[in-house]
């Protein structure tokens, strides 16, 4: 799998929020690395930890700086961060030890929800630098 690059197009210029995305982007590519050099497996359970931290950071963040700017969509945007709180903590994390396909779901999870969620963010951006000095 090409590794993921965040295009400027993805980039919010709030560089808090532009550096989490790159550090989730880091974590997704420790993930393939483990899997691709056939790596200590239990790396996976330490680096899905980590993403879920990050995770759990990085949208106190984005919600924080919702909130502020008043942003119309939050309640929106909050569920979606909800969700994947709520999938990746539920991931079978001794899974990863033994299934290699679950290192691959794991990735895919990763890869999805990131595209995903910095698409989401774009227009999220825009309303903040509009609506507030970042």
């Amino acid at each position: 799998m090409r590794p993921l690059r965040i295009e400027s197009a993805l980039k919010l210029s709030i560089s808090e929020v532009d550096g989490q995305h790159q550090e989730l982007v880091n974590l997704l590519e420790q993930t393939q690395q483990v899997l691709d050099q056939d790596l200590p497996r239990v790396r996976l359970i330490r680096i899905l930890d980590q993403f879920n931290e990050l995770n759990i950071r990085h949208f106190a963040t984005e919600e924080l700086l919702m909130q502020e700017a008043g942003y119309p969509e939050f309640e929106a945007h909050k569920r979606m961060h909800d969700a994947l709180i709520e999938k990746t903590f539920s991931f079978d994390a001794t899974s990863l030890i033994d299934d290699e396909s679950a290192g691959r779901e794991l990735v895919a999870l990763m890869r999805e929800w990131l595209l995903s969620h910095m698409a989401e963010d774009r227009e999220m951006g825009r309303y903040l630098k509009q609506n507030l000095l970042v």
